[in-house]
């Protein structure tokens, strides 16, 4: 290791200085010296598409030389002002630091080669004991985050690699992160999420579940310069999901908040009081920055709201922008801020111009004061090193010893609300009445299109019918279906029209049971909840799912609490 200290680079050292800072709990933390910070330092890139700085498809890129460059590593700045470089290594890059809850160690991805795969690394917070999880495995890992019983969430496209092999993915598809857990010694890998569009920067919340970012994205376009059709859909949304991947089939913050294709809420941070804040970015070309903003997650989704901790400008205007952009916004544990400005325009223009990001320390009047600057490199992704407490991993909502399949269901497909009776860009949102809807017509999804990143892209969706499941007199439809499967239904009526169609890709986990109240279903549910569908699903898949024999599918005798609650019918 090499300890720095800081010459010829632009630092202000506030650490211990009397001056009062952004903090949740609006708490007078002047004087109150910052913990120490680690962070990144990224050689920059004068482009966006496919490299390190976008929010998605960001891992290798067309070029990882690059798209991903190496040169920079990993640092610690300490309160009194010493820099130390943690990763002393030649030819590598750093990205995703995470602190363990006892605030001993740091684990982090780093590549070592310009053409090099990104690895699982961790050792302790002044750098010693480094060690390397998966090291000879083909895939990528990164975006590693500690669970409280010696457990690590990590993102990977291990299953991209399988895909590939099988020539199920098209051939210019960059790789995107999927979400799994695995034990400390990097062993018994789990699927959480096996989205393909993407999963990031996953953490565990307060709740007890994993709260992460997913890209949805369903583009049925020609191509990607045609605007928004109505039925296609791209966006980041903050989601929520139990250890083993069951979850509810909504997103806990931002469903009625983000335009299709205006991007989302990236790089998802908890504060203490259990607000998040996040970068509201666009999803291409702003170098995966934009506005900080804070918001109070889960609830009812129409009167959801966030606040703009910086000025919005850095996320509504694009070419226009001269205010700068954040990213990587992080809190200590008394509710101050630190994240990462560029100033200018940071909007890929094709003129070359590159950003310039800084470590920031934010204010109460979305303001910033400038931590630490080095010119030749991109300091950002910074993390406080202090301990906290670990929350309790939440039950899951599956039922163990049912491998293969799981149930969907719901409640009351005629319950409409956002958008009823409107035509939104082109497309029609009827007011589904009992009499029209007969069943409901459910798909897998074969295989994935090939994101923007990667150039011309793959648009073509491949989906496989699976089968239908009638709607019953109550409304309620149910349908087993087979576990980590991507699937999309859609509401039809007798001559097989569209009544209504899921944009959003479901993948239900083991065991599970997900319900909902209808389509698109007001926050103050007033539907029928009889729910007789639930008692007798139609089985969608090849799996024996009787076998007692008894006219109840096994998981649901389970689920309602044995054969004898169940009331056998027809729809």
């Amino acid at each position: 290791m090499r300890d720095l200290r800081i010459l010829g680079l632009s630092v202000v050292m506030l650490f211990l200085l009397s001056y009062t800072v952004y903090s949740s709990s609006r708490e007078d933390l002047s004087g109150k010296a910052l913990p120490p910070i680690i962070f990144v330092k990224q050689v920059p890139v004068d482009h966006t598409g496919g490299t390190i700085a976008d929010i998605f498809t960001n891992i290798q890129g067309a070029n990882p030389a690059a798209d991903q460059p190496i040169g920079g590593g990993l640092f610690r700045l300490d309160p009194d002002g010493t820099l130390t470089d943690l990763t002393p290594y030649d030819h590598v890059a750093v990205r995703d630091p995470e602190i363990s809850y006892d605030g001993t160690h740091v684990m982090f991805a780093m590549k070592r080669g310009a053409r090099a795969k990104w690895k699982i690394y961790e050792m302790t917070v002044d750098g010693q004991d480094l060690r390397v999880l998966r090291a000879n495995d083909d895939a990528n890992y990164w975006d590693p985050a500690y669970l409280p019983d010696g457990g690590i969430l990590f993102l990977s496209d291990r299953l991209e690699l399988i895909a590939r092999a099988n020539d199920n993915i098209p051939e210019n598809k960059l790789p995107e992160g999927q979400l799994f857990v695995m034990d400390a010694d990097g062993n018994n890998i789990q699927t959480i999420n096996a989205n393909p569009h993407g999963t990031f920067n996953p953490q565990l919340s307060q709740s007890g579940q994993i709260v992460f970012t997913q890209w949805d994205l369903v583009d049925l376009r020609e191509n990607a310069s045609l605007p928004p059709d109505g039925m296609s859909y791209s966006r980041f949304l903050i989601w929520e999901a139990y250890i083993d991947g069951s979850r509810e089939g909504h997103p806990i913050f931002g469903a009625h908040l983000v335009q299709d294709f205006a991007g989302g809420f990236t790089e998802m941070r908890e504060l203490p009081d259990g607000d998040m804040i996040a970068t509201f970015t666009k999803p291409e070309f702003s170098y995966g920055a934009g506005s900080i903003v804070r918001f109070t997650p889960r609830g009812m989704q129409d009167e959801q709201s966030y606040t703009w901790l910086t000025p919005e400008e850095h996320y509504t205007r694009e070419v226009s922008n001269t205010a700068g952009r954040y990213r990587s916004p992080y809190a200590s544990l008394d509710g101050r801020i630190i994240a990462s400005y560029a100033p200018g325009m940071v909007w890929d223009n094709g003129s070359g111009d590159v950003p310039d990001f800084d470590l920031v320390l934010l204010d109460e009047t979305g303001e910033h004061t400038v931590l630490y600057s080095d010119p030749d490199f991109w300091d950002w992704q910074a993390v406080f090193v202090e301990p906290k407490e670990a929350p309790q991993i939440a039950e899951p909502l599956t039922i163990e010893g049912y491998e293969r399949y799981g149930i969907i269901n719901t409640y009351d497909v005629t319950v409409r609300n956002r958008n009823v009776d409107q035509v939104v860009n082109g497309d029609a949102q009827p007011d589904t009445g009992l009499d029209e809807a007969v069943a409901v017509r459910v798909f897998e999804l074969g295989r994935p299109i090939a994101p923007y990143a990667g150039g011309s892209g793959d648009q073509e969706l491949q989906f496989r019918y699976v089968g239908e499941a009638p709607v019953w007199e109550d409304g309620s439809f149910a349908a087993v279906v087979s576990a980590r499967t991507l699937i999309l239904w859609e509401l039809i009526d007798e001559e097989g029209n569209v009544l209504v169609r899921e944009r959003a890709l479901s993948e239900l986990a083991p065991g599970e049971v997900r319900s909902c109240g209808g389509c698109h279903t007001p926050d103050n549910f007033e539907g029928r909840v009889s729910n007789m569908a639930l008692q007798n699903p139609t089985n969608l898949t090849m799996l024996d799912v009787d076998r007692d024999d008894d006219g109840i599918v096994d998981l649901i005798a389970d689920y309602l609490g044995g054969s004898e609650q169940i009331v056998t019918g027809k729809p």
